[in-house]
């Protein structure tokens, strides 16, 4: 259940951080990942990101248990692979994406908000996994109760406070 990363934001996963866990590609979820929960449009900050890893070369695949057409609109928008409805936190899921981007799951960083689709489903697939902090506080009535849960697991009231897997030497 637990990360083997925690970030405040997608901005702090560089490309530098992927090549200092020897990793190649990040799966993405989009609501409070790469947009606030139900939105279209990326922050600046994140269109940055995004632009960054593009110029560096880094594979970017979208995994969303969204809809199928949320999720076609937004990764036509952003031209980049996408599978929505992908049933998260279900392994099959997340080694599919992977192998969309021609890469092996440990190859790969898992980047989502939620423990136990992003971060559970990830784990078991073999990613590397990362939690961002959520864009927003927007979200639908099971997420917020998962978030208590979340916290409880974490051990802590509002974000993780525990060591974090350091880089590969």
């Amino acid at each position: 259940m637990r990360p083997k990363l925690c970030l405040e934001g997608l901005s702090a996963l560089t490309p530098e951080v992927l090549v200092a866990h020897g990793l190649l590609g990040i799966v993405l979820d989009i609501d409070n990942t790469l947009t606030a929960h139900g939105q279209y449009t990326l922050s600046p900050q994140v269109a940055d990101w995004l632009a960054r890893h593009r110029q560096a070369g880094t594979p970017l695949f979208i995994l969303s248990n969204a809809p199928p057409g949320r999720v076609r609109r937004i990764a036509q928008e952003l031209q980049l692979p996408a599978l929505g409805l992908s049933r998260k936190p279900l392994p099959a899921s997340f080694r599919r994406a992977a192998q969309a981007l021609g890469l092996g799951p440990e190859q790969v960083a898992a980047v989502g908000d939620q423990l136990f689709t992003d971060v559970l489903g990830g784990n078991v697939a073999g990613c590397f996994t990362v939690l961002v902090r959520p864009i927003s506080r927007r979200e639908r009535l099971h997420t917020r109760l998962l978030r208590l849960l979340e916290r409880y697991i974490l051990g802590e009231p509002g974000w993780p406070h525990y060591p974090v897997m350091p880089p590969r030497e």
